[in-house]
């Protein structure tokens, strides 16, 4: 015997295919290149997520963290205290890029004083 209700249980729903991701890394660095603040990030991908960093004296040093939402738009989060904290920011590439090149520029920034 089957238990009632065995079907109807929420599943969680699967991980989107992010198996195109890595055909935008180019446009992004870019994107990046051509910013003040940010020119000089280098892009990776893991786990799903595009993450723009630095790299220094003591290894990589992750800034933001861009996560796909469908579509052509993503979700930015912000690398603090060791941990991923989402911002209020989604949009286009071209969007956030702006938003770390003036809302965000002291943490895309080699030096706090830049601008």
């Amino acid at each position: 015997m089957v238990p009632t209700g065995w079907h109807t249980r929420s599943v969680p729903p699967r991980q989107p295919s992010v198996s195109w991701l890595p055909t935008v890394v180019p446009t992004l660095q870019g994107l990046l290149d051509a910013g003040h603040a940010t020119r000089g990030l280098a892009v990776t991908l893991r786990g799903g997520h595009l993450i723009l960093g630095r790299a220094d004296e003591f290894g990589p040093d992750p800034r933001f963290r861009l996560t796909p939402l469908g579509g052509t738009a993503y979700g930015l989060s912000l690398h603090r205290a060791k941990r991923w904290e989402p911002l209020p920011y989604q949009g286009t590439l071209n969007e956030l890029v702006d938003a770390m090149n003036t809302d965000l520029e002291h943490w895309a920034t080699t030096s706090p004083g830049l601008s």
